[in-house]
């Protein structure tokens, strides 16, 4: 048995708050001190004169016998980690072996649980903030007062352009030696304490390309208070930058297009007026020359005046033509190669989300188009197609081919019209949207109908309007939850095949006569229409507007062999007079006639029969072609 300690060695070892053992070079506990009792986990019952082996798990006892043994044999002192499972959990501990005598050491153990149970969960720490670092979706990086690199994210390499190159611990001006001093300056503020940033600043690279970046530095500060650095947060704004000057340039070509269109619709109503007008100055100096003997010298005379009334109505061909109602520009073009230079509008038009597919037939023949009207096509279909999808992602397909339309074969336009055979260009455009029921379908190419709030519902119909004015048609493949596909058919003439001349106007050989309802509000109009006809042995009845036309057409229908109708006139418009007629008398004829051209009237019309067009002003060989051509016998 061990002697008693002396009073110093029992002061020391109350002293001590570690738990002290003795032990054998075999392992066995001969002895044990704790100046606090509750720091053993076990009773000493239950370790005093027991080997360590029969105390702790092989894996844990086999080591500390091991550094017992080491500390007697070369009497070094020996340290050794180790763990131990209570009820209560793991126990984590560090202890010390140093040589008692040639038998025995004493072994000095320390808990350390909690300590290691914050270096764990400071490591924890530590990679949560570097993972959260390494992945945010900003550019962060972090400096210490250096401006050396402490941390950054993977999107600072991306943006910054500096995969490959290793930078924690590297400055900052080392890494980007070209950096102004603007920027050298702004570090310098925010590592004296401010907080600094901007919204949009221009960031010019080394290849010559200007990015926009949006920042923010804050300093960070050290557990004394001091600032130890600074973190930098930027964000690459390059794509929003550019989509709002792309927004903008496009709000102004639509403020610009709004404009041009209000001017139009007021250049198309004066030029409609003035060729009312140019009726009466033309038709009666014709009718006039036909008075007046070959010889006299009036017919110089009226050849100023017919001059003077051709050049007017060129100016009001001139005036449609600004008002986007006039004749088209025909000119040959690729229709692939015509898409093609679109695509960058298109894609600044529509949404990010939707992807454009663009499938083009090779070597497709030149055709006959008015670009212009053909591109306003292509981009009313497209928007429309990007309006059906809305703000999910989809797909919009866009394909160009060449089919030709059989004898026999029937391809039926919206308006109800077949395609007759012979080659054509097809223009498709597909979407991946919700499609359309059968109601919404039958009303899409009415003017003004529209399933979106902010829609003015004219984009299809002009859509409509020019296709028919290219002498072409345009079909609908639609359902419910399956998308739709606009198929335009432009029809193809080879230079070849190129469109025999009009047939030549003729002032002679009238038709045989008929009797004729003509329906003007216009004086002169009605006036010049009725001295005309009835030279040309035409039973003639008059009326100034269309309430008046249904009240002589009344009493008199079976009278009346033909209407010659004016559509904008007051109480009851050309089209009221239209619908009333056809409804009543579905095979009377009638010869439309307007100072607006013929694609305006097939708009103002939409859904009506009519038998022939004589655009104003006309003179009388295209009256009496008009009537010809009603009465082919």
């Amino acid at each position: 048995a061990s002697p008693p300690p002396d009073p110093l060695s029992r002061a020391l070892l109350e002293a001590i708050p570690d738990l002290v053992f003795i032990l054998t070079r075999d392992g066995l506990v001969t002895g044990h001190h704790a100046s606090d009792p509750t720091r053993l986990l076990l009773p000493p019952g239950q370790f005093l004169d027991r080997r360590i082996h029969d105390i702790l798990p092989p894996e844990t006892a086999g080591p500390m016998l091991a550094a017992i043994r080491r500390a007697i044999d070369s009497g070094e002192r020996q340290a050794h980690e180790f763990t131990f499972l209570h009820t209560d959990g793991l126990h984590h501990f560090d202890s010390w072996m140093a040589r008692l005598d040639a038998t025995r050491a004493v072994m000095v153990v320390h808990e350390v649980t909690g300590r290691r149970q914050a270096e764990q969960e400071l490591r924890r720490s530590a990679e949560l903030l570097r993972l959260f670092v390494e992945h945010t979706p900003l550019a962060v990086a972090m400096f210490d007062r250096h401006m050396r690199y402490i941390a950054h994210s993977r999107r600072w390499v991306l943006d910054y352009r500096l995969s490959g190159q290793p930078i924690i611990g590297r400055s900052h001006y080392e890494v980007f030696p070209e950096i102004p001093a603007r920027w050298r300056e702004i570090h310098r503020r925010c590592l004296a304490g401010e907080v600094l940033g901007c919204s949009e600043d221009p960031f010019p690279r080394q290849d010559g390309t200007l990015d926009w970046v949006r920042w923010e530095l804050v300093p960070w500060r050290e557990g004394t208070g001091d600032i130890g650095g600074i973190i930098m947060f930027t964000d690459v704004i390059t794509a929003q930058v550019e989509e709002r000057e792309e927004a903008r340039r496009l709000e102004e070509r639509m403020q610009h297009a709004q404009k041009v269109e209000s001017l139009g619709i007021l250049a198309g109503g004066v030029a409609h007026d003035f060729n009312n007008l140019l009726v009466g100055i033309l038709g009666n100096a014709e009718l006039a020359r036909l008075e007046i003997p070959p010889a006299s010298a009036a017919h110089e005379l009226l050849d100023q005046i017919e001059k003077a009334g051709r050049r007017a109505a060129e100016l009001t061909r001139q005036m449609l033509a600004y008002s986007g109602h006039g004749k088209f520009h025909l000119e040959r073009v690729d229709l692939s190669e015509l898409i093609r230079e679109m695509v960058r509008l298109l894609e600044t038009s529509i949404s990010r989300r939707i992807h454009l597919v663009f499938n083009f037939e090779p070597e497709l023949p030149l055709i006959e188009v008015d670009a212009t009207q053909i591109r306003q096509v292509v981009m009313n279909l497209i928007l429309n197609a990007a309006e059906a999808i809305g703000d999910a992602p989809g797909t919009v397909a866009v394909r160009t081919s060449r089919v030709t339309v059989q004898p026999g074969e029937t391809v039926r336009s919206t308006l109800g019209d077949e395609l007759p055979p012979g080659p054509h260009l097809l223009l498709e455009v597909e979407d991946s949207g919700c499609g359309m029921d059968a109601a919404t379908e039958r009303r899409i190419f009415e003017p003004f109908f529209t399933t979106k709030f902010t829609g003015r519902g004219l984009g299809l119909a002009a859509v409509q309007g020019i296709v028919r004015g290219h002498r072409g048609a345009i079909t609908v493949d639609t359902g419910p939850n399956r998308g739709t596909v606009f198929r335009v058919y432009l029809p193809l003439r080879q230079a070849s095949e190129a469109a025999p001349p009009a047939e030549p106007l003729s002032p002679e050989s009238p038709p045989h006569p008929r009797r004729i309802l003509v329906v003007e509000d216009e004086e002169v109009v009605r006036a010049y229409a009725a001295h005309l006809l009835q030279r040309d042995g035409h039973t003639v009845h008059l009326a100034e507007d269309g309430e008046a036309a249904l009240g002589q057409l009344e009493s008199l229908h079976a009278s009346i062999d033909l209407i010659l109708l004016d559509l904008t006139m007051p109480r009851r418009d050309g089209r009221g007079v239209l619908a009333e007629v056809r409804a009543r008398h579905p095979t009377l004829p009638i010869i439309v006639t307007s100072g607006h051209p013929e694609d305006e009237v097939v708009r103002l019309l939409d859904g009506l029969a009519w038998d022939s067009f004589v655009p104003k002003p006309f003179v009388a060989a295209e009256l009496r072609r008009a009537i010809r051509d009603v009465f082919p016998a």
